[in-house]
């Protein structure tokens, strides 16, 4: 079998490898196929590939033997590896290059026992920006099954708008940031916003007192603005809210590149996960409406 490309996206928990089109031929095969078991290492996750793999493979494939993508890894597909374990769990990618009005579609899945832990909505921000790298793209859209409001879930969290179902689907679209700069007295629309849920250990609140502090440190330092930490006040509790904003996506990506890379990023997670303070958290993008502030469109 080929060797995949060596160029990986990287995020805090994974690495999205890209898919060869000599590994997505093989993908694009049926399952009882005469080289099942080559094409299933054991680096793979149990249950990969997924039947959605297959189809997106094949898709992936059909796409670059007609030569409809300027560059088939930028629009192909990523296998996603938890770092943690070095397995496949999933896949992320594009259903194809942008058509004529810029519009781009992503598609993704995760094998059963990985799903619940926010790490499609962390492979889908950074499929996002890398979209967003392509000045020709100008939107992107996403479908799930109308009854998976799991997927659904995903897609809010990495700032999609829901537009309703139809025809047993739900519609989603996630518009290209605007570039304007934001003020440097006030941080105002087109900034995203991202509200941190966790689940706390209650014995270990100031182990995560010590973690909170430090993270309101580092997104200050790297280009965003924390709203602070809410903790438990009265009565047993182990909920806690984080509120923090970037100017955009795109400044919320270059500040997550950081993650695992940064010494003092690392050092700050080290609080957390030596502490065990977190027990789980989820995050969700959102677009603030402030005080005298006029929406998008006025």
């Amino acid at each position: 079998m080929t060797a995949e490309p060596e160029s990986a996206l990287t995020t805090p928990r994974l690495d999205l490898v890209p898919v060869s089109l000599d590994l997505a031929r093989v993908l694009a095969g049926p399952d009882d196929a005469d080289d099942a078991d080559d094409a299933v290492p054991p680096s793979w996750a149990e249950g990969y590939p997924l039947a959605g793999t297959r189809r997106a493979a094949h898709m992936f494939v059909l796409g670059a033997e007609a030569g409809r993508a300027d560059d088939p890894r930028h629009w192909g597909m990523f296998r996603i590896v938890l770092r943690e374990n070095g397995q496949t769990i999933g896949d992320i990618g594009f259903h194809g290059p942008p058509g004529p009005g810029g519009t781009v579609e992503i598609g993704y899945g995760l094998v059963e026992q990985y799903r619940g832990r926010g790490l499609a909505g962390e492979a889908a921000v950074a499929l996002c920006a890398l979209a967003w790298t392509r000045p020709e793209v100008t939107r992107i859209i996403a479908q799930t099954d109308e009854t998976n409001a799991a997927s659904a879930g995903v897609l809010r969290h990495a700032g999609f708008r829901d537009h309703g179902a139809a025809d047993g689907f739900r519609n989603f679209s996630l518009a290209r940031p605007a570039p304007e700069p934001v003020s440097s007295a006030r941080l105002s629309w087109p900034m995203i916003t991202c509200v941190v849920e966790y689940v706390i250990d209650p014995a270990q609140t100031e182990a995560f007192e010590r973690f909170a502090q430090r993270w309101m440190e580092l997104v200050n330092q790297h280009g965003g603005r924390h709203h602070g930490y809410f903790l438990p006040a009265e009565g047993a509790s182990d909920r806690a809210l984080a509120l923090f904003s970037f100017p955009s996506l795109a400044a919320y990506e270059q500040y997550r590149q950081l993650f695992g890379r940064d010494p003092d990023f690392i050092a700050a997670d080290r609080i957390r996960d030596e502490s065990h303070c977190v027990l789980r958290y989820e995050r969700t993008f959102m677009r603030p409406l402030l005080p005298d502030d006029p929406g998008p469109g006025e």
